[in-house]
């Protein structure tokens, strides 16, 4: 049997009305038809108001996706189409995403606001994606204390992670309210010089499930954070200093006080 391929859910249009009517079932499939859509998601969770979707980069991003036949071979040259199902943005040229503008008593004259787009085939219809409409994010602030200490147990044998302290920061946009849906990205610098991405034996930055992971995207308040792990050796007494640096850029340029930094003591607990 083939192994099956990862997709999101591909849903009938139709499904409702044809269960309503079908006393049998033709389980006959033709391999060639159309089966599933992966709708893949944009590089960046948010646009600004008034802009075009782009990617890290700040270059122009297009919507992608991958249409496959029920028998799992990808359908080249995708006849996907997409669809914005809301008031805040609009497909234009067939998958370039732009936000809508509406008479809203504002000087921009566009709105912000979660956009559902979703790509379709036929009567097949992807998973919505979610995309948001932020304000444009103007200054970074810290959001926990820029000196903190990690206190570690050394263990008897082998390795003993310590992983409870953690840094945050606030993002704000022009109006000065917090920025939700924006990109931070973290990076730790031992004696000024930054740890490479794959040097995770001694200190490592994790998400909330405990995995690597350098990239946080703030919430509603507009907060990022990143815990900061320490793996303690047995027979090694480590006594370091480290920086966590928070960064966000915009257009290609830094907001206002980024980076952020701070300074973490690594230091043994006290034996009593």
């Amino acid at each position: 049997m083939r192994a099956r391929r990862w997709l999101l859910s591909a849903v009938s249009l139709s499904a409702v009305s044809l269960s309503a009517v079908v006393s049998c079932i033709d389980l006959t499939v033709d391999p060639k038809q159309i089966g599933s859509i992966e709708f893949v998601a944009p590089t960046m969770p948010s646009m600004i108001v008034g802009d075009t979707l782009r990617d890290s980069s700040w270059v122009t991003e297009r919507l992608v996706a991958k249409v496959f036949t029920t028998d799992g071979n990808e359908v080249a040259g995708s006849p996907a189409s997409f669809v914005a199902a809301d008031s805040v943005a609009q497909i234009v040229a067939g998958n370039r995403v732009v936000s809508k503008g509406r008479v809203v008593g504002t000087a921009t004259g566009f709105v912000t606001g979660t956009a559902k787009l979703f790509a379709s085939v036929g009567s097949l219809q992807s998973a919505v994606r979610l995309l948001e409409i932020i304000n444009r994010p103007d200054s970074l602030a810290a959001n926990s204390a820029l000196q903190d200490t990690i206190l570690y147990f050394e263990p008897r044998t082998g390795t003993l992670d310590d992983s409870l302290t953690s840094v945050s920061v606030l993002v704000r946009d022009t109006t000065g309210a917090p920025a939700r849906a924006v990109l931070v990205s973290f990076r730790i610098l031992r004696n000024s010089v930054p740890l490479v991405a794959t040097d995770t034996g001694t200190y490592a930055l994790l998400n909330d499930n405990s995995r690597p992971s350098r990239i946080d995207t703030t919430d509603a308040g507009g907060v990022a954070s990143r815990r900061v792990r320490f793996r303690a050796r047995a027979g090694i007494v480590t006594r370091d200093t480290i920086k966590v640096q928070a960064n966000v850029s915009v257009a290609r340029k830094a907001l206002k006080n980024s980076p952020v930094s701070f300074t973490l003591v690594v230091l043994p607990k006290p034996t009593t």
